[in-house]
């Protein structure tokens, strides 16, 4: 899967990636003077320039994925690297922004007000809740 650069509004702190993580590429933006946006377009750029990373990262989000559809912990499949989990998060949203256009596209009535609710229900975003549904659930711990 290749990979085009994201706007920004998707490097935000998202359930894809804990805190331990985010402090850890603050930590590399305040090294490098820059910001984690910037750090996102670094991994955006470096997943569509090479296919080695690219595939490496494709196999670890894939991984990812299966341990969570699962019901599986899926921290030990994570990348060490931060800047590497940040290109991990980043393929997970490209994959999920195109299952998600997929799976409202299919949604009936019906579900669409089902999916209304529970977001009025829970509070919950609808973007949380799709990500659930493609994902499974995040594990306590994971």
């Amino acid at each position: 899967m290749k990979v085009k650069p994201l706007p920004v509004t998707i490097l935000r702190p998202t359930i894809l990636l804990t805190d331990h993580v985010w402090a850890e590429l603050d930590r590399l933006a305040t090294e490098r003077n820059c910001s984690r946006n910037d750090l996102g377009t670094e991994v955006s750029r470096r997943l569509c320039a090479e296919s080695d990373f690219s595939d490496r990262m494709d196999l670890a989000t894939a991984k990812i994925i299966q341990l969570r559809q699962a019901g599986k912990p899926d921290s030990a499949a994570w990348p060490s690297d931060p800047l590497d989990c940040l290109a991990v998060a980043i393929c997970m949203a490209v994959y999920l922004e195109h299952v998600a256009e997929h799976k409202i596209l299919a949604m009936t009535e019906e579900d669409l007000d089902f999916w209304n609710r529970e977001v009025k229900r829970t509070g919950r975003s609808f973007e949380y809740l799709i990500s659930q549904s493609v994902f499974g659930p995040q594990l306590k711990g994971a």
